[in-house]
């Protein structure tokens, strides 16, 4: 698993313009346009829309434009106040965008990530990550880890 676009410094207020922004930042990374992703991510906001908690978010699709899938990593300058199960925040999201047909494995891929990101440590590194470069590498090592296993 290989995180296709790492980012932060994202400034939103809304939930819309989070979604915009996620769009805007994956239309350049992959074949989606802009248009593409907010549909994708306003028709499945209630059923692809995870919450972790501890200001995680995690919205995920599947669209028929997609060969390979997408996950991108967005950091947010400052938290997100949205409707979450622990009432925390969001300042961390994680978006996955999957090819239609790949059922299970968009889904395992959801359950490794959810996993990655349960790790309390690693989310309070991210969190004190001062550049996209810091991100990268503090997100690089768990893979590391995982592919030696």
């Amino acid at each position: 698993m290989n995180f296709d676009g790492i980012t932060s410094g994202i400034r939103v207020d809304t939930i819309k313009q989070l979604y915009q922004d996620i769009a805007q930042y994956t239309s350049v990374i992959c074949p989606l346009s802009e248009p593409d992703v907010i549909n994708a991510l306003m028709s499945s906001e209630d059923k692809n829309f995870a919450m972790l908690g501890n200001g995680l978010a995690f919205p995920n699709f599947k669209s028929e434009k997609l060969i390979d899938p997408v996950i991108t990593f967005m950091k947010l300058e400052t938290p997100l106040d949205i409707d979450t199960p622990d009432h925390k925040p969001i300042d961390l999201v994680i978006m996955v965008a999957s090819p239609m047909c790949d059922g299970s494995k968009h889904l395992r891929l959801l359950s490794k990530i959810s996993r990655m990101f349960r790790d309390e440590d690693l989310c309070a590194k991210l969190r004190s990550a001062e550049d996209d470069d810091a991100l990268s590498a503090i997100l690089e090592y768990p893979l590391i880890l995982q592919e030696a296993a």
